[in-house]
């Protein structure tokens, strides 16, 4: 996705002008998710255009601005479905003025969009030293050894002492197992590992929760969800609210330079 905001709010994505500028940030916080739950870029103007149009057209109907149940009930839609092209507009009592979307998700308008799905899981998967997916299933049932075996064999330089080796199990043990190992994959230190499973235990995906504890752009933040209790109830408004306010402050950088 490629979004831009001028001075004056005329906000663009994928080429597609925007005035409004909680159309713009609605837009890009569906957009973004789906990206970020699929692992895909979505660049298609035709795709944007139809998604804006509705946001639009649902807000002009409604009684008042429903942009934040738009996200949130779209945003359950989206990580709640297995496959993209699932995934459907949602805003509670409007969903009449969403209907033609959906209908085109459901008839296959923008299957293109998605093909890059496939392509890019496939690239990850091989980017992997196993596919994590098959690796992990049975973690749960096998235990420790299992997750002990795989560490010696492919992050040898994480678990080559007790101590790290006993660390890391428990941080896996302790947290979503697939993500942990991807985020292991991808480069990421076990200290930023330990760092972003106490925001996922906040209710954050795991790609929001290692920019948290990685990019000191987003200290702000960081400062904010530190002084939550540890014990705060998962939420999937803070995981919304949490994405908002890090494309503010990149927006507001953009605008900046």
């Amino acid at each position: 996705m490629k979004a831009t905001i001028e001075q004056e709010f005329k906000g663009s994505i994928n080429g597609y002008q925007i005035k409004d500028k909680n159309v713009f940030y609605t837009a890009e916080f569906i957009i973004q998710n789906l990206e970020s739950a699929k692992n895909i870029e979505i660049n298609d103007s035709e795709f944007t255009r139809d998604l804006i149009e509705t946001i639009e057209r649902i807000n002009q109907k409604a009684d008042q601005p429903e942009f934040d149940n738009i996200e949130k009930d779209t945003y359950y839609s989206i990580t709640s479905e297995q496959t993209l092209k699932d995934f459907r507009l949602r805003c509670e009592g409007y969903e009449y003025y969403a209907e033609d979307f959906n209908k085109n998700l459901i008839l296959g308008k923008y299957d293109g969009v998605f093909t890059a799905k496939k392509e890019q899981a496939l690239a990850d998967e091989k980017a992997m030293p196993k596919e994590i997916k098959e690796v992990t299933k049975d973690w749960d049932k096998t235990g420790k050894s299992a997750i002990e075996r795989y560490l010696k064999e492919h992050f040898k330089e994480h678990v080559n002492t007790p101590e790290k080796t006993k660390e890391l199990v428990k941080l896996i043990e302790d947290n979503n197992q697939k993500n942990m190992v991807e985020l292991l994959s991808t480069g990421y230190k076990v200290k930023e590992m330990k760092d972003a499973s106490i925001y996922m235990k906040k209710g954050l995906t795991a790609q929001s929760a290692i920019k948290i504890a990685t990019n000191p752009k987003y200290s702000k933040i960081k400062d904010q969800l530190d002084s939550l209790p540890a014990d705060v109830k998962k939420s999937v408004n803070l995981e919304q609210t949490v994405k908002k306010s890090m494309s503010k402050i990149d927006n507001d950088k953009n605008i900046k330079k």
